[in-house]
């Protein structure tokens, strides 16, 4: 064999292995475009907002079940969280209260407030409640919910004889504030 077949050899060669991947990235491409993005309908998103600024609200004011058992930080006593909603939360607070409310909404800083304070401690949780934490907080019926228009980035959501509005914002509904109060007081 000589030199001009041998390199006419690999080009083929290299023609053949450049063609398979363009008819791979080309078959990836079209699987991708193919398949259904998963729809979740208004109604469901809108839910899942406010079971979360429901589960937001009980975090920072409710009455947090605990143990006896505590650690003492800097002469305050932090109890260990046995709350199922707590322990279960699968993000962090500050994700879902960023995946629940719009940017421009101000329940975020609450100084004058005092909320439920959590410290983690070798992979346990531990909460120092406020003085008089919410026993009774509201509970809305979310099971039939319905929608006033205002715009496709804006949308009343009206339920249980109260209402909210939600908007688009970066391609997800969010609230604009907070639903959820203490009926303790």
């Amino acid at each position: 064999m000589n030199k001009k077949t041998i390199y006419i050899t690999i080009i083929v060669i290299l023609l053949i292995i450049l063609a398979v991947i363009i008819a791979l990235i080309i078959q990836k491409k079209n699987s991708i475009a193919t398949e259904k993005p998963v729809l979740v309908s208004k109604q469901q998103m809108a839910m899942e907002l406010l079971e979360n600024d429901n589960l937001r609200y009980y975090y920072y004011y409710g009455d947090i079940q605990t143990t006896d058992a505590y650690i003492e930080e800097n002469g305050e006593y932090y109890y260990y969280v046995t709350d199922e909603k707590i322990n279960n939360l699968e993000i962090s607070i500050d994700e879902l209260i960023q995946n629940t409310y719009t940017e421009v909404s101000s329940y975020r800083t609450t100084p004058e407030d005092p909320v439920n304070e959590y410290l983690q401690f070798e992979d346990k949780l531990y909460v120092k409640k406020i003085t008089n934490p919410c026993q009774r907080i509201s509970n809305y019926n979310l099971n039939n919910l319905a929608f006033a228009e205002e715009s496709e980035n804006k949308s009343v959501v009206i339920f249980d004889d109260a209402s909210t509005t939600i908007y688009l914002e970066d391609g997800k509904w969010k609230l604009m504030s907070t639903m959820q109060y203490c009926l303790d007081e």
